[in-house]
């Protein structure tokens, strides 16, 4: 693992979003030894895990899509970040008009996750398990009889053995890592699983996927922190914040170069330094206590992107979503994507900016957590969607500018109403006698009004390429 050296030479650092890649997917990291959605055995809970009502409408904007482009079959669908599958389960019982013609493929970048979805999706002969976007367009790049002989976890040993997607350089900005660590090519921790920024796309024609979904994916990919500030303005940041520490790193530390300056403005992301001695260490938690500082802005695009979007003469940081960029590269170079949907908490830059940090949260045992530094990996991080720069970058890679709606929006264009006014009528029927279908009524009216509740699941986003499915 490369730390990146000041201009001076005097401190190593990582880059929030690096710190990520490694405190959620790398060696030890949050989804690589235990951590998940669900219940009581889980951290945080999604819509899925609500109950069955949410995969019954997903189904539902399945067939809007199946119909929008033509009713293909197979009917190629995509749904990364799996997790256990409990979103697939849902809308494989649910029974779609799509169903016959549905080749539903899971990726999950956790071994252990992407085995529990294996083993509960079993009985349906429509669904394969993979562990990268990239051995998904194999899968289906390979004959038939061949694929049926050989396992996705083949494709990830024969082709992963080698590979350096994600390296270190990927993440390099304008400092090199010093000589010592410069043997050490690895990916970015088990990230390398989702995104594969170093890989070569096969020369064979990219297979089709009429579909590419994903529930609260977005949120987890590396993300970084930036602000930008007038030249020569230096000021600590005035918000309280549960992780307010990070938005207090220290104006100016020993060494630290002069930050990217675009016009009158200074680019500065939010870089991690280590108090111990680096050489030789190899693990994240090998490098703690972390302490914060800002950096400059790695070189490229993104003052250019990013201005239009925020409030420059704000200090308030913002986030830097280069894990999302590099999983729209990754999907564009492997796949001919028809159609989009994903569904995660999030808002414009600007709406993100002003909310003085509470748009980067931790969540531990379906509780807050503390600083994303303090104890790496037993956490998760995660960063609210800035859906316009999203849209953006969508776009940049070829897949298409992505309209956003709320989830409570979506859900009613896909006739929630309907099906939740048939069990209220049902449970309301049935109350004197009860029983199990009076259960499941009641369970169907309750999850309706989490789905819909304003202050929480409501408010999500859902992010989409097509106009008929949110009508």
């Amino acid at each position: 693992m490369n730390l990146e050296r000041s201009a001076d030479g005097e401190y190593r650092f990582l880059r929030f979003d690096r710190f990520m890649a490694e405190a959620l997917y790398g060696p030890g990291g949050f989804f690589q030894s235990g951590g998940q959605a669900g219940g009581s055995d889980g951290d945080f809970l999604t819509s899925p895990e609500t109950g069955a009502l949410f995969g019954r409408l997903w189904g539902r904007a399945l067939d809007r899509f199946w119909e929008e482009l033509g009713r293909p079959d197979p009917f190629v669908v995509i749904e990364a970040g799996a997790g256990v599958g409990t979103l697939a389960r849902s809308v494989l019982r649910s029974q779609p008009e799509c169903g016959s013609a549905l080749a539903l493929h899971l990726v999950e970048a956790s071994q252990h996750l992407a085995d529990q979805a294996r083993a509960r999706l079993d009985q349906f002969p429509n669904v394969v398990v993979h562990r990268s976007i990239r051995d998904v367009a194999e899968y289906l790049q390979t004959d038939e009889r061949t694929a049926r002989t050989r396992t996705t976890d083949d494709h990830w040993a024969d082709d992963h053995q080698a590979d350096d997607h994600w390296a270190d350089d990927d993440w390099a900005g304008d400092s090199q890592a010093d000589d010592d660590w410069a043997d050490e090519h690895r990916p970015v921790g088990e990230v390398a699983e989702l995104v594969q920024a170093g890989s070569t796309p096969s020369s064979r024609p990219r297979p089709v996927c009429h579909v590419l979904c994903s529930n609260e994916l977005l949120d987890n990919l590396p993300c970084g922190v930036v602000r930008c500030r007038p030249v020569g303005v230096v000021g600590a940041l005035a918000a309280v914040h549960p992780l307010d520490e990070l938005f207090r790193a220290p104006e100016s530390s020993p060494g630290q170069h002069a930050p990217a300056a675009s016009g009158a403005l200074c680019w500065e992301e939010l870089a991690l330094v280590s108090a111990s001695d680096t050489t030789g260490q190899r693990q994240l938690r090998d490098l703690e206590p972390f302490s914060t500082t800002w950096v400059p802005l790695r070189p490229g695009h993104w003052a250019d992107l990013l201005a239009p979007l925020m409030a420059t003469e704000s200090v308030q940081p913002v986030p830097l979503p280069t894990g999302i960029e590099r999983w729209f590269a990754e999907v564009a170079a492997h796949f001919d994507v028809r159609a989009m949907l994903h569904v995660d908490y999030g808002a414009p830059l600007g709406e993100l900016q002003a909310r003085d940090g509470e748009w980067l949260r931790t969540y531990r045992a379906h509780g807050r957590a503390g600083a994303p530094w303090e104890a790496p990996g037993s956490c998760d991080i995660t960063a609210d969607v800035p859906t316009d720069l999203v849209s953006l970058l969508s776009e940049r890679a070829g897949l298409g500018a992505l309209m956003s709606i709320g989830q409570s929006d979506w859900l009613a264009a896909l006739d929630m109403e309907a099906l939740v006014g048939k069990a209220r009528e049902h449970a309301d029927s049935t109350a004197a006698i009860g029983g199990l279908d009076h259960l499941r009524c009641r369970s169907v009216v309750t999850e309706a009004g989490l789905l819909m509740n304003p202050q929480g699941l409501g408010a999500f986003r859902v992010l989409t390429t097509s106009n008929e499915v949110g009508r």
